[in-house]
């Protein structure tokens, strides 16, 4: 009898605390009373739940590209996610849930998942000119079949941004950011932004950025990192360096110097 009374009692608080924990939404996206849906999965099934349950129905659920899932929902320190054949949907209570899939999740897990300097994804992935792109609460994953899944961010993005992103000289990233002593740079198909904290981003590229990097050792030279983009002198276009000016004459495809 005394173990039946503790049993019930073990039992009516199992109860108390999963009804809590449900209600907080401390399980991921499904609160109290939230639709749950069971797919056969491996030799058991698998659960896709709440706001991750009603994003993939608004796919087409198992019909559309993200397929049957493959795992029950999972829980993280700041939401959930359910893996599907096609992809993945990752839900956050700011966020929402967005599905992240191919190459650009490919680029985000390389970079450490929603715990990565990415962080979450704020949108799907957003057809543009050429390819697609993706929003995340760290930056935006930028793909296309001639660069492939590269990510801007930071004050680099901001930079990028202010040429018009894709649209603009710049074109897409073929590189991820990279870390440089000092600072930081991203490769587009038009130049180069680089950063440092002394000076902030600067687009660096066509012959002034040749003649930085091959001919002056580019951050590492006596040059350092760029202090201003390209801007109009009588004759050409200078750009200005930690270490000196850097002028290109039009029309004889000539480089002048001087240091400070």
């Amino acid at each position: 009898m005394g173990r039946t009374r503790r049993s019930a009692r073990r039992a009516s608080a199992a109860a108390v605390l999963t009804a809590a924990v449900l209600g907080s939404g401390l399980l991921g996206a499904a609160p109290a009373g939230a639709a749950t849906r069971d797919y056969p999965c491996g030799a058991g099934t698998c659960t896709v739940r709440g706001a991750v349950l009603d994003k993939y129905d608004s796919l087409g659920a198992e019909r559309s590209r993200l397929g049957p899932p493959v795992t029950s929902e999972a829980l993280l320190p700041a939401g959930a996610f359910s893996v599907f054949r096609g992809g993945s949907i990752y839900w956050t209570p700011g966020t929402g849930a967005h599905v992240v899939e191919g190459r650009i999740r490919d680029r985000w897990g390389s970079l450490g998942w929603e715990g990565g300097v990415l962080g979450w994804p704020t949108t799907d992935e957003i057809p543009i000119r050429g390819g697609v792109v993706q929003k995340f609460t760290g930056g935006l994953v930028y793909f296309s079949p001639a660069t492939g899944a590269r990510e801007v961010r930071g004050a680099i993005l901001e930079r990028y941004g202010a040429t018009r992103n894709e649209n603009g000289e710049l074109g897409y990233p073929v590189s991820g950011e990279n870390t440089l002593p000092g600072g930081a740079f991203t490769e587009f198909q038009g130049g180069s932004i680089y950063w440092s904290p002394r000076t902030g981003a600067h687009v660096v590229k066509g012959f002034i950025r040749e003649w930085w990097v091959f001919g002056a050792g580019a951050e590492g030279g006596w040059l350092g990192y760029p202090r201003t983009g390209e801007y109009p002198v009588p004759g050409g276009v200078q750009q200005d360096f930690e270490g000196g000016q850097v002028r290109y004459i039009l029309g004889d495809d000539r480089i002048q110097f001087r240091r400070w």
